[in-house]
């Protein structure tokens, strides 16, 4: 009796570790999402409202969910805490929030764009902001095109790890 309990102990801890790296690839969407919205908005606050740009990370932020809104409300945290550039506060929060798991793709359009910001015309910021929200809506597709078979992949390979684990124990 207690071995058995022990080999259901293997199979469903293993399986809990390939279910939890399932749960890893949707978070990633899920913060796209979130990303694709942040952008949506600091593009509405920037061409009709021309918000300052550490009052619009920090309003991005507070609007923004989970480690998506942390990544700007840290932004704005470094623009306000030291005088760099915004790019340097966007590489900072994207090294310091926790939690975030964007693909590097999302992370070079999020550097490029930090890099654009308070530099040129409301057009200008605009289109980066654009050119921004296009890569991260590219890396969405890509992450939603694998995720299904990443995360049954996962979940499988959980499963019968912890199957074979439990054969070997027997």
């Amino acid at each position: 009796m207690l071995k058995i309990l022990g080999l259901l102990c293997v199979v469903g801890s293993a399986s809990a570790v390939g279910f939890g790296f399932a749960a890893g690839v949707r978070r990633q969407a899920e913060q796209l999402r979130a990303l694709q919205t942040a952008l949506g908005q600091m593009k509405s606050e920037t061409a009709y409202r021309m918000t300052p740009l550490p009052e619009l990370l920090s309003q991005v932020g507070a609007d923004t969910d989970g480690a998506v809104g942390a990544l700007f409300s840290r932004c704005a945290l470094e623009l306000r805490r030291r005088t760099s550039t915004v790019q340097f506060a966007m590489q900072t929060a994207l090294g310091h929030t926790p939690g975030l798991s964007l693909p590097q793709s999302a992370r070079r359009a999020l550097l490029a764009l930090s890099g654009v910001l308070g530099k040129f015309d409301v057009d200008g910021q605009c289109r980066a902001i654009d050119l921004a929200r296009s890569r991260v809506d590219e890396a969405l597709e890509d992450v939603e095109l694998a995720s299904r078979a990443r995360c049954r992949s996962y979940r499988t390979l959980g499963v019968c790890t912890g199957l074979a684990i439990a054969v070997i124990l027997l």
